[in-house]
C-alpha cells in the first residue's frame, strides 16, 4: 500500500529532494561501529533512571 501526503511540494521538487537524499553521504561500517562503541561507553557512564547523584 502506498500513501501520499500533501506537504506542499510539486512533483519536480519531490524528485529533487529524493535525488538529494539518495545521493547524500552515508556512514561507513567502521564509522557505525565507532558510533555504537561510543554510545555504549556513554550509556555506562550515565546514571541509570531513578538513581540520584549525591552531591
Amino acid at each position: 500500500m502506498q500513501v501520499q501526503v500533501d506537504i506542499g511540494f510539486d512533483n519536480n521538487e519531490l524528485k529533487e529532494l529524493e535525488s538529494f537524499l539518495l545521493l547524500a553521504p552515508t556512514f561507513s561500517d567502521k564509522q557505525i561501529a565507532t558510533i555504537n562503541k561510543t554510545r555504549k561507553a556513554i550509556n555506562k557512564w550515565r546514571p541509570q533512571k531513578g538513581s540520584r547523584v549525591k552531591l
